[in-house]
């Protein structure tokens, strides 16, 4: 069985610490919908096959209150 392939999404995420502040505005779109994403280039988080990305999307709180959350994939 072979793997299948994957295309990175856009690196389109603000650079350093301005990473985990959010837009003043948050995008129209679903719950899980990235509003941006980069890659992780900690050495400590480093793969040694494949990538990790770290990536702010959306999400809602327990009162339905749209917000923005971070995490870290590897795919």
């Amino acid at each position: 069985m072979s793997s299948p392939t994957f295309t990175d999404p856009p690196q389109n995420a603000p650079d350093g610490d301005d990473f985990f502040t959010r837009p003043t505005s948050l995008p129209a779109g679903e719950y899980g919908d990235p509003i941006y994403q980069r890659l992780l280039t900690n050495p400590v988080a480093a793969l040694e096959k494949g990538r990790n990305w770290l990536v702010l999307y959306l999400s809602e709180k327990v009162k339905h209150t749209r917000r923005s959350s971070i995490a870290s994939s590897r795919p």
